[in-house]
């Protein structure tokens, strides 16, 4: 019975090595296999759309902006930083600022056209701003099947934007010569562009998207020496144009080196 009692434990110690070495060795695998995908380099092409809530000087012009745009970035393998190039354009229908007030009739809010005839003519806002931005990601969860957590970058931009005059008539014809350039309140300058939200890149790469919240704080001023409808200068005015957006985006990956069999598109 001793004999037997001890054969019992030798085998079940045997069976029990065995256990934990394959679960070592499995464990090692998936270890090594989340690592390389984490550790991998690429290119991520990226389409972004939001909106945002002008604040400071800015919301004095405009209302409610929505946000169009693309970008490039580049996820190096040996640090964590994502380095990238993003435009967006900016656009919206909401003008706070008048600038055909003296221009139009008393009664109906028009303009009169060069051939006599009362006509609609709508201001609308347009803009953009170009930036050069680095972040990372706070990781949240497992991270085998996929690169996911806290997004935050930091951007230095070029922020510019101006009045459109539209005239779907074209019978106003002053406003489509210079003379639209003493009216368009055309300003541009330096702003800061931090983003603070959650990224996924799915180790497949079927589902790769971000989304979270980018204020804009842009030091810029007028770039028209002279605003025709006030009679005066901004020329030398500083400004503070905040935009609070609200971002999502959509990444189109392509790695390089180890795994790469593995994205699909």
């Amino acid at each position: 019975n001793l004999h037997v009692k001890l054969l019992i434990k030798i085998k079940t110690l045997k069976i029990t090595i065995q256990f934990f070495i394959l679960f070592f060795i499995c464990g090692h695998t998936y270890a090594q296999e989340s690592k390389s995908f984490q550790d991998r380099s690429g290119i991520l092409f990226d389409v972004h759309l939001g909106t945002g809530i002008p604040a400071s000087d800015l919301k004095t012009r405009f209302g409610q902006t929505q946000i169009l745009g693309g970008g490039i970035s580049y996820l190096p393998s040996s640090i964590r930083l994502t380095f990238g190039l993003k435009f967006s354009y900016l656009f919206g229908s909401d003008v706070k600022e008048d600038v055909l007030k003296p221009f139009r009739t008393s009664q109906l809010a028009q303009v009169i056209g060069s051939d006599g005839y009362l006509a609609d003519v709508q201001l609308k806002m347009r803009g953009y701003y170009g930036q050069f931005y680095t972040g990372s990601i706070i990781p949240l969860g497992s991270q085998l099947k996929a690169r996911h957590g806290i997004k935050w970058q930091l951007g230095v931009a070029y922020l510019s934007h101006k009045i459109r005059i539209q005239d779907d008539s074209r019978s106003v014809t002053q406003f489509n010569t210079e003379f639209k350039k003493g009216l368009d309140r055309f300003t541009s300058g330096f702003s800061i562009v931090p983003f603070i939200g959650y990224e996924y890149l799915g180790v497949n790469g079927k589902v790769n998207l971000y989304a979270g919240f980018e204020p804009q704080i842009g030091f810029t001023q007028s770039r028209r020496a002279y605003n025709y409808d006030t009679n005066a200068t901004e020329i030398g005015i500083a400004r503070k144009d905040i935009l609070l957006s609200f971002k999502i985006g959509w990444y189109l990956p392509f790695y390089f080196g180890k795994y790469v069999d593995e994205i699909e598109y």
